[in-house]
């Protein structure tokens, strides 16, 4: 799991040192190439399935194609709530 971060943060998503997150669009700082991925704690990793669905078990919590990097609080706030469609008129920014 920490390999795919590391090749996420540092190579994958990183653009010009930095990843952007997956709910907000924030960029957060990372420098490219590092393997440091405690470098950013406002950095934090979505699974796209989650965890849960296959009790935290390798490789599928692993899989780079089923990560994203976000912004902690997004993440959390988050939480593992289902993805639905939401209204339009419930929404403030698309």
């Amino acid at each position: 799991y920490d390999k795919a971060r590391q090749d996420m943060y540092g190579y994958i998503d990183n653009v010009d040192n930095s990843v952007t997150g997956i709910y907000t669009d924030l960029k957060l700082h990372y420098k490219h190439g590092s393997k440091d991925t405690s470098q950013n704690p406002d950095l934090n990793c979505e699974h796209i399935v989650p965890q849960s669905f296959f009790n935290k078990s390798n490789p599928m919590r692993c899989d780079v194609h089923h990560l994203r990097p976000a912004y902690d609080v997004a993440n959390s706030a988050r939480s593992n709530y289902p993805f639905q469609v939401i209204p339009d008129e419930d929404v403030y920014k698309w």
